[in-house]
């Protein structure tokens, strides 16, 4: 298959355009972050890699259970017999 010299050109200029744009879009982000902040942020990161998934489980399951604690237990099997009706 033949390429013409045009689409040859389109091509590598199109690339050259990309090459061009992201690499100071790129050089930016990381300018615009001060040493403090992204000390923050790698520390957030390793200290979430660090933990165990049960661990991180476990806590969430604790949180939601603590919002979802009901004053009166009777209500809770009124709704469940509701539920296992339907």
């Amino acid at each position: 298959m033949v390429v013409s010299r045009k689409w040859a050109f389109v091509f590598s200029a199109v690339l050259l355009l990309l090459l061009v744009g992201v690499a100071p879009a790129t050089s930016r982000t990381n300018a615009g972050i001060s040493a403090p902040t992204r000390r923050i942020e790698i520390e957030k990161v390793q200290s979430s890699s660090n933990s165990t998934m049960a661990a991180r489980s476990q806590e969430e399951a604790d949180a939601l259970n603590e919002k979802a604690v009901a004053d009166d237990p009777e209500e809770i099997v009124s709704m469940v017999e509701i539920a296992c009706t339907l």
